[in-house]
C-alpha cells in the first residue's frame, strides 16, 4: 500500500479537478458563490462582487494544481532525477483535458487563461515540494 499512495494521490487529485469539471456552469457559480458571500464584506470597499468572484475562481484553479504538482512530485520523486520535467508535463495534459472537459459542459467555458492559472499551479506546487524536500536533507 505505501508504494501505491503517491499514485492514489495522484488519480484522486486528478479525478476531484477533472469531476469539478464535468459541473455545470450553474453548479459551480453557486460554489464559488458561496465564498464570494463570506468574503465580499472585506472587501466590498476595494472591489467589486463579480471581480472577486474571478479571483476566487482563478485561485481555486491554482490551488487544485498546486495540489496536484505536490502529489506529482511525491511520485515521480522515486521514479527519476528528472522527476519535475514529467511531473510539469503531467500537471500541464491534465490542465489541457481539464478546459477541454470544460468546453462539453454546459454553461461552462475552456480558457487558454486557465491553463496558464493551472500550469502556474502545478509549478509552485512543484517549487514547494522541492524546497520541503531539501530542507529535510533530500538526495543526500
Amino acid at each position: 500500500m505505501k508504494k501505491r499512495l503517491p499514485l492514489i494521490l495522484v488519480l484522486i487529485t486528478t479525478l476531484f479537478i477533472w469531476g469539478n469539471s464535468l459541473l455545470p456552469g450553474s453548479v459551480s457559480s453557486s460554489q464559488s458563490g458561496i465564498i464570494t458571500k463570506l468574503l465580499y464584506p472585506l472587501f466590498k470597499n476595494v472591489m467589486s462582487v463579480d471581480t472577486l468572484t474571478t479571483i476566487i475562481r482563478k485561485l481555486a484553479h491554482f490551488t487544485e494544481y498546486a495540489i496536484l504538482g505536490l502529489v506529482l512530485a511525491y511520485f515521480y520523486k522515486s521514479k527519476t532525477h528528472k522527476y519535475l520535467l514529467f511531473a510539469l508535463l503531467q500537471g500541464v495534459i491534465t490542465a489541457i483535458i481539464d478546459e477541454s472537459i470544460q468546453l462539453l459542459v454546459p454553461n461552462r467555458a475552456g480558457l487558454l487563461t486557465d491553463v496558464l492559472i493551472d500550469t502556474s499551479g502545478v509549478l509552485f506546487g512543484l517549487l514547494v515540494f522541492y524546497i520541503i524536500y531539501k530542507l529535510l536533507g533530500g538526495n543526500k
